[in-house]
């Protein structure tokens, strides 16, 4: 059985999978900059000055995968997502 799901309920759905993985993790969030972590990696990493965001490769491709996104669309998602979600702007490295 197929399933047609459109863009805004996809977005959605993703944005509540991020949402989810975030309350599954520790934060520190200080003049440094914002880590999302736990024992074993940091997935999430943002760099106030540069206003960068490091996102753990593994992460992401499970992310691309699990949705069906290119590595861009992946890349983009996670930014708007994180600098909604910690009110902080994100550039795109390149």
């Amino acid at each position: 059985m197929k399933y047609i799901i459109s863009e805004s309920r996809l977005d959605d759905i993703m944005k509540k999978y991020l949402d989810s993985f975030l309350l599954s993790k520790d934060v520190i969030d200080n003049q440094a900059g914002i880590a999302v972590y736990d024992d074993e990696e940091n997935y999430l990493e943002y760099f106030p000055r540069k206003r960068e965001l490091f996102i753990l490769g593994e992460f992401l491709d499970e992310f691309e995968t699990m949705f069906g996104l290119t590595r861009k669309e992946a890349v983009r998602f996670i930014m708007d997502w994180f600098g909604n979600e910690f009110h902080v702007k994100v550039y795109m490295a390149g």
